[in-house]
């Protein structure tokens, strides 16, 4: 029993007591110290007091009998490893002004199953969720920029999750080994996908990636067997090595022209892939070299009535199902976003208000 008026609890204080299988934390308690409570593998049940801000390093990493865990509105931050292999079970309830989570600091949860991050969380650290077997359901805030190395890796039970649309960093193996995973919302500008992101996601069956994406890394999809169709977006330009290695339901694969490099084994033990591509370009070498048929991509084209000579704000954001947008000579005005988040090839006539537009805005664009 400890006293009522103990206003802290220091670090290690509680280091490896076997035998700790309950313990009421005084009310008066602001502090917890780094480990206090690490390896306390008795432990089935913890109550944070209200004046807490913060829970360090380890306070309960190790507590592998520890189940439950009530965390007041008062914490805003969450340490590294802070309950790192612990067996926390059905839904954590996190406080709505946690503003930072420490690496690693829910991994090895494996019957933690729902888990909602609050609004004011800008990054998921390194682990954070990693081999969390049980979670199937996470929402992540519409702010996060990053979610990093191995975040969600394991996650078996995980079927679907929704990317921030602002998101900017994708971690290395941050959902990795996911083999329930389906479906992602990919955010809308991500400038690459990098090694192992969805290493052996073997339910994936569709994705979009996002227009800005430049390169994706090595073994980024290797093993997603249930993966049938993959549209490459224009601004791509490398695909690394075992990138699309044994998607073996993958039966079409869609190139822009700025893809300049492709990696060894990218589409190894792929037997029903073809490669739609220009002639002339990387990925029909490719193809050529190592079997793969191929034909020349047939775009969906939207064509403007030749008397348009005004495109509104957001009049094609967004746009999935069109791959080139002929615009009439005539056009005098484009809005900065009307073509926001739409990868899209402008087919224009040189020398035109268009062309210029689109060279200003960056927009992908070929000559009539």
């Amino acid at each position: 029993m400890l006293p009522e008026n103990l206003t802290a609890i220091g670090a290690f204080a509680f280091y490896e007591d076997t035998l700790l299988s309950d313990i009421t934390i005084p009310a008066n308690v602001t502090v917890i110290g780094q480990s206090a409570f690490q390896s306390c593998r008795a432990l089935t049940s913890a109550v944070i007091p209200s004046g807490v801000t913060v829970i360090p390093e380890s306070a309960f990493s190790g507590c592998g009998g520890l189940t439950s865990v009530s965390i007041p509105e008062s914490v805003t931050g969450i340490g590294r490893y802070a309950f790192k292999g612990c067996d926390i079970t059905g839904e954590l309830r996190l406080p709505a002004g946690l503003a930072t989570l420490g690496t690693g600091v829910f991994q090895g949860n494996a019957n933690l199953q729902r888990i909602t991050i609050p609004e004011n969380i800008t990054e998921i650290p390194d682990s954070a969720f990693e081999n969390c077997s049980a979670l199937s359901h996470v929402e992540i805030p519409s702010d996060v920029l990053s979610v990093g190395y191995r975040a969600f890796r394991g996650c078996t039970s995980l079927t679907s999750v929704e990317l921030p649309t602002v998101m900017t960093n994708l971690g290395d193996s941050a959902f990795q080994d996911c083999s329930s995973l389906r479906t992602v919302r990919m955010p809308f500008v991500l400038p690459k996908i990098g090694n192992y992101v969805f290493y052996n996601c073997v339910s994936l069956e569709r994705i979009a990636i996002s227009m800005y994406v430049e390169t994706i890394g090595n073994y980024a999809f290797n093993g997603c067997r249930s993966l049938h169709e993959i549209r490459l977006p224009s601004r791509l330009t490398g695909i690394g090595s075992s990138a699309f290695n044994a998607c073996r339901g993958l039966y079409e694969v869609r190139f822009g022209s700025a893809v300049e490099t492709i990696g060894t084994n990218a589409f190894a033990n792929c037997p029903n892939v073809w490669f739609a591509c220009e002639d002339g370009s990387a990925a029909a070498a490719y193809a050529d070299e190592n079997g793969i048929g191929r034909s020349r991509p047939i775009y969906r084209t939207l064509t403007l009535p030749e008397d348009t000579r005004f495109i509104g704000s957001g009049a094609f954001a967004c746009l999935t199902d069109v791959d080139r947008i002929v615009l009439p000579e005539g056009v005098t005005f484009i809005a900065d976003d009307a073509f926001d988040h739409s990868d899209v090839v402008l087919v224009v006539t040189y020398g035109t208000y268009a062309a210029d537009w689109a060279f200003l805005h960056d927009v992908p664009f070929t000559d009539r």
